[in-house]
């Protein structure tokens, strides 16, 4: 995860730009959450292109404690798997919840994972030589987000402090 430190806002930017509240708990399977971001986000069907952001909304499925990626040389991490699917170009995107009657962030978008199953295996003959076997495999593809806590304890050169201070300090983290 990265962090970006923005020292001037256009006055016109004032209105629309906000403070997003974090969480500071942890989600529980069947949680409502909701996310937006630019997946695809050129629309090029319009005279004009435009930027489209687009929104996402389901729950969670599962809260493993340990993660790392296929082929990551990261240290395991805690995530969530969601009942939607990530497309290309969510990465990044924070996952929303309702904690204490406030949008907060719980997660952050970083891809999908896949499992497959073997659910058929037929052989065919086709020659007195060769033996063609056909396999058939049922697909679950989930959306991954990293969990925010795993990184409150996190220090910032920007913020001089770690990323959970920080947040406590300005108000911008919600009780456990």
């Amino acid at each position: 995860m990265g962090l970006l430190r923005v020292e001037h806002l256009a006055e016109e930017g004032g209105d629309w730009v906000r403070p997003l509240f974090w969480a500071n708990r942890g989600l529980q399977a069947l949680e409502p959450v909701v996310t937006i971001g630019y997946p695809y986000g050129i629309c090029r069907d319009t005279e004009n292109p435009l930027i489209v952001a687009r929104t996402f909304s389901g729950y969670v499925v599962a809260a493993l404690p340990s993660f790392k990626p296929l082929g990551s040389k990261l240290s395991p991490f805690p995530i969530y798997e969601l009942s939607f699917g990530a497309p290309r170009g969510l990465s990044g995107a924070p996952v929303l919840s309702l904690a204490h009657g406030q949008l907060c962030v719980d997660a952050i978008i970083i891809g999908n994972s896949r499992s497959k199953m073997l659910i058929l295996t037929e052989e065919v003959e086709e020659t007195a030589a060769r033996t063609l076997r056909t396999e058939q495999y049922e697909v679950l593809s989930l959306g991954v987000a990293s969990r925010v806590s795993g990184i409150f304890n996190e220090r910032s050169q920007i913020l001089g402090d770690t990323l959970g201070n920080w947040l406590v300090t300005h108000g911008l983290m919600t009780a456990a």
